[in-house]
């Protein structure tokens, strides 16, 4: 089979008529119609989106230089560091883009930006509109190539024009979209929110008849309904005093929301949500009663950025050193996000860990201070070490016992 038919399937295969283009949107089993906005609607979604992109934007990006035992020094000089680290665009900083770029890998699988050069060199890092508007198709020869349905950019682009990051899935063109795989999930969540919303606007109290013995006239089943339905329907109208004259009597006929489970129901989906996401449930604010916030936090907290924050970031990097820097550059410089920002804890405990590592000879005084943004001071960038601990010796003199020795 030739290569141009092979990626000739897989473009239909992901194209929005395709076989596999539902698996980013459509409808749930719930009868919910599953979209972009409708999912961010759910409070845990939103939330579960909100951290991981805050999260990812908060963290240092710089350039470092590669030298010879695998010291790395911060490059600041280095192009990458003020376009990634600062101003990606005119439009944004840094921290806006970068959220921009984690929302779109955590909800939609891809990201794509159009890159700007000047003189060969990278200038600017253009947002195009997220999948599927922009989607990646391969030509005859089997090249990437970037098709923009909307926007100033619609169009074709070339592979070396775009700034590609794919997200979680094995397909190299195109990842998987969370809104797509967790539809069922969500479609839920949508469905038992909009009933406890019509269970509300009701007053939260159950569906009900009246009855009455006789058959009434079209004037009287007016005047029923105006007199004694439409006053006790509503929120704001609920807890009303109605009265029953001529033999009508009130009769509940559906289960209340205690009855049905809902509150039980809706807080079973959070942590399904929350799973889709790859965030913990207590970073949302979600607890079954048992806090994980007084125990072992910091432990959670770093399992966080290792299990779900650091596949985003070596995703990122991994893409930058692919597509925006040389083969020379990547063996002269190293793209890093600094994960370690993450984890700062109090200042007690930053200046005591801050003290060992000093005292240990891991770092010099200056080097402390230069992470507090003070100015270093004379003598600073010499490495010291604890002296009082002294090799363990038999002193004859004394009639036994241990002296230091000189």
């Amino acid at each position: 089979m030739r290569v141009s038919r092979i990626f000739g399937t897989v473009r239909g295969l992901f194209s929005r008529g395709g076989k596999l283009g539902a698996f980013f949107s459509g409808t749930s089993e719930a009868g919910e119609a599953i979209t972009y906005d409708r999912v961010l609607s759910l409070g845990a979604a939103y939330a579960c989106a909100r951290t991981l992109a805050e999260s990812v934007s908060c963290l240092p990006f710089m350039m470092y230089t590669v030298e010879p035992g695998g010291v790395s020094k911060p490059a600041p000089d280095h192009a990458l560091s003020d376009l990634l680290g600062d101003q990606p665009n005119a439009d944004q900083p840094a921290q806006q883009f970068w959220e921009m770029v984690i929302l779109q890998l955590a909800l939609r699988g891809n990201h794509y930006s159009l890159i700007h050069r000047l003189g060969g060199k990278i200038t600017a890092l253009e947002p195009l509109p997220p999948h599927p508007e922009t989607i990646c198709e391969r030509n005859a020869s089997g090249a990437r190539e970037f098709v923009v349905s909307s926007g100033p950019r619609a169009g074709r682009h070339a592979e070396a024009d775009v700034f590609f990051i794919p997200g979680f899935g094995d397909n190299i063109d195109c990842g998987l979209s969370i809104i797509g795989a967790g539809r069922n999930t969500f479609g839920r969540m949508l469905s038992l929110e909009k009933h406890q919303s019509k269970l509300l606007a009701k007053g939260v109290r159950p569906n009900m008849v009246m009855t009455t013995p006789g058959v009434l006239t079209e004037e009287n089943r007016a005047l029923t309904k105006k007199n004694l339905i439409e006053p006790f329907v509503g929120s704001d109208n609920a807890g009303g005093m109605m009265l029953l004259e001529g033999g009508f009597e009130v009769k509940p006929v559906t289960m209340t929301s205690a009855d049905a489970q809902l509150v039980e129901q809706a807080k079973l989906g959070v942590p399904e949500i929350c799973r889709l996401f790859g965030v913990p449930p207590w970073l949302i604010g979600h607890s079954d009663g048992d806090s994980n916030w007084g125990t072992g936090l910091e432990q959670q907290f770093r399992a966080f950025g290792t299990v779900t924050l650091k596949p985003y970031t070596k995703r990122i990097v991994g893409e930058v050193r692919r597509q925006l820097m040389s083969r020379d550059e990547r063996k002269k410089f190293r793209p890093a996000f600094d994960l370690e920002a993450l984890y700062e804890g109090d200042t007690l405990t930053m200046r005591r860990a801050d003290d060992i590592d000093i005292r240990a000879g891991v770092l010099t005084r200056n080097e402390v201070r230069a992470k507090r943004g003070r100015a270093p001071l004379p003598g600073g960038d010499v490495a010291v070490q604890q002296a009082q601990m002294v090799p363990i010796v038999f002193d004859p003199n004394q009639g036994g016992g241990n002296a230091p020795q000189d």
